[in-house]
This record gives C-alpha cells, sequence and structure tokens, in this order.
C-alpha cells in the first residue's frame, strides 16, 4: 500500500468517528433543547464544539501542518471539561508533537488516580 493511499485511509477513519462524535453531540443537544433543557443543551453543544475542533486538529495533524493543528487543539481545549475529553486533548497533543502542553492537560486529572499522591510537591 502506497504511502498516499495509507494517508488517505488514516484521514477518512479520523474525520468518519470525528463527524460522528460532532454530529451525535449536536443531536444530543437538539434534543434537550427542544425539551426545554437549556443547561443540557448548552453542556452538549460545548461538547460539539469541543469534537469539531478536536477534528479539525487531527485532520491538520495527518496532513502535517502541525501550527493548525495546535491552534485547532488550543480552541478545543476551551470546551474541555470532562475528564475524558481532556485525556482525548492531551493525546492529541502528544501525537502533534507537543508534550509539555499534554503535561498541562493531563497533569490536574493525575492526582484523581487512585493511589496518586496528593501533596501536589511529587509532580
Amino acid at each position: 500500500m502506497s504511502c498516499l493511499l495509507l494517508v488517505a485511509l488514516v484521514r477518512s477513519v479520523a474525520a468518519q468517528q470525528g463527524a460522528e462524535a460532532l454530529e451525535g453531540a449536536m443531536a444530543e443537544g437538539e434534543r434537550r433543547l427542544q425539551a426545554g433543557d437549556v443547561r443540557g443543551a448548552e453542556t452538549r453543544y460545548r461538547a460539539a464544539l469541543f469534537e469539531g475542533w478536536l477534528l479539525r486538529g487531527t485532520l491538520a495533524r495527518i496532513e502535517q501542518q502541525r501550527d493548525a493543528a495546535r491552534a485547532a487543539y488550543d480552541k478545543a481545549a476551551a470546551f474541555a471539561i470532562a475528564p475524558e475529553q481532556r485525556r482525548e486533548l492531551g493525546a492529541a497533543y502528544v501525537a502533534c508533537g507537543d508534550g509539555a502542553r499534554a503535561v498541562d492537560i493531563l497533569q490536574p486529572l493525575a492526582k484523581d488516580l487512585p493511589g496518586t499522591c496528593r501533596c501536589g510537591a511529587c509532580w
């Protein structure tokens, strides 16, 4: 398989997964809004913004546009509230070669892990 074909395949899979997550968050936001749950709708729309920026960054990273990827990940960070979103974002920064930013994103999550020292000086 040629390198270009492999890149196209990876990009296609990433786009499909990201688009599905984005579409699901948008649909759930709309359902909650129609049900009168404004706060729940806002939460899901924030998740949709996170998924959209994460997808944009992933596609830019696959195309080796690291500055564009980092910029998109930085925008996604504004909407990453849930721990699983922060873990995804940390992994995205690692994949983009920005380990320092990944540490900044992931370090606050470490104190919630079982068996982790909570003194703050250990890490």
